[in-house]
């Protein structure tokens, strides 16, 4: 992940985290590649 995506992340996506904790493992690993 570069530094633009990262901030995506942070800005966006960190609430789709929030809401699925539950599938927080299996998303930064899909992000991890």
């Amino acid at each position: 992940m570069d530094g633009e995506d990262a901030t995506r992340l942070q800005q966006g996506d960190i609430v789709s985290v929030k809401i699925d904790e539950a599938d927080e493992t299996d998303l930064w690993g899909t992000l991890a590649g």
